[in-house]
Parts: C-alpha cells; sequence; structure tokens
C-alpha cells in the first residue's frame, strides 16, 4: 500500500471572511476547535424512468447527477467573540440577535463567505459559505462550548471550476496563534 499514510490534520484553526470577496487569511481566526472541524458532501441525484423498466414504478433507467452542497461543523472552546458576532449576524453586515431583512438573497445578494480550516500542513479552504443552521452557545461554569456550521456551496463565479473547496498547501506548522478575547 504505497502512499498509504495516516493522516493527522493538526489542530484545526477556523477562519471566516467578512464577506465574499476577502482572504480569510487577511481575515480574523474565529477560533480553535474541540475535537476538529467535519465536513459532510450530499450530492443531488434524479432517478430517470423509462417504460423499459416499468415506468415510474419500476427501477430507475439512468440516475442524473445534479451537484452537490456540503456542510462544515466545527465545536470551539476557544474564541474571538467580535468575529463570532458577525457570523450571529448571519448576513454579511449582518449584527448578532438583530433580524436581516426577510428575502435576502445569499448567492446574488453577496452574502456569503469563505471559510479555512487550517491544519500543520495544509488548508482547506471552503469558497461560498453561510451559517444556514442553527449556531448553538452553552453558557456553563465549566468551560463553554459553541457549534457552528456552515453550508457550502460550488463557487458559482468561477463556472469552469465550481470548487466547494480546494486544498492550498500551506499550513499553521504547529504554531498555534493567541487567543486573547474569549468568554
Amino acid at each position: 500500500m504505497a502512499g498509504v499514510e495516516i493522516a493527522v490534520f493538526g489542530a484545526a484553526i477556523l477562519r471566516v471572511s467578512p464577506d465574499e470577496k476577502t482572504d480569510p487569511v487577511e481575515a480574523d481566526t474565529i477560533g480553535l476547535t474541540r475535537n476538529g472541524a467535519e465536513s459532510t458532501f450530499d450530492a443531488s441525484w434524479l432517478d430517470v424512468p423509462g417504460d423499459q423498466y416499468g415506468g415510474d414504478d419500476g427501477p430507475p433507467i439512468d440516475v442524473q447527477y445534479l451537484g452537490e452542497t456540503g456542510r462544515i461543523r466545527f465545536e470551539l472552546t476557544k474564541w474571538d467573540s467580535a468575529t463570532v458576532d458577525r457570523i450571529y449576524g448571519r448576513l454579511v453586515g449582518g449584527a448578532a440577535g438583530v433580524q436581516e431583512q426577510p428575502g435576502t438573497l445569499v448567492f446574488s445578494g453577496g452574502n456569503s463567505r469563505i471559510v479555512d480550516i487550517v491544519g500543520f500542513s495544509e488548508t482547506i479552504r471552503f469558497h461560498v459559505a453561510f451559517p444556514r443552521a442553527p449556531i448553538q452557545l452553552n453558557y456553563a461554569t465549566k468551560f463553554s462550548t459553541l457549534v457552528c456550521e456552515f453550508e457550502v456551496h460550488g463557487d458559482q463565479s468561477s463556472p469552469t471550476t465550481n470548487k466547494i473547496y480546494s486544498r492550498i498547501t500551506a499550513g499553521h506548522a504547529g504554531f498555534i496563534p493567541p487567543m486573547v478575547d474569549t468568554p
């Protein structure tokens, strides 16, 4: 099994851009994960019925691929409160605790962000992300935990690539930046 090795991503540092254009390297670090970040990708499929297999009630004669979306979920025990407040605002420029205008569009409205998960030797960059799922924060005596999930899509501004994520061969090489503003 040449080339097969144990994968160790290392401590995951999370960065989120304030908008869809700013490189997260220039943005603030959200924080450090408790047990890494999890990603899930879900493809959309459509069965194509045909009379050769009994029509609508029979098995499909083919299956059509319609694209995919993904989710990245992370649990933090150390984070930057100002950056998290921007995420709580949901939309770009939104404020924590304030409901934005219903009907606002995410993609064409410029309300997505870029999310980086930075490991020891590489960075995974999600090109179009927004916090769609509930954001959970517990207030505890021992320590608080923040759970946040972003929905990720392909980059529609680049139809030739339409990347959901890319790997960048640059990580933090074991350096963990200090976090000064934690709850």
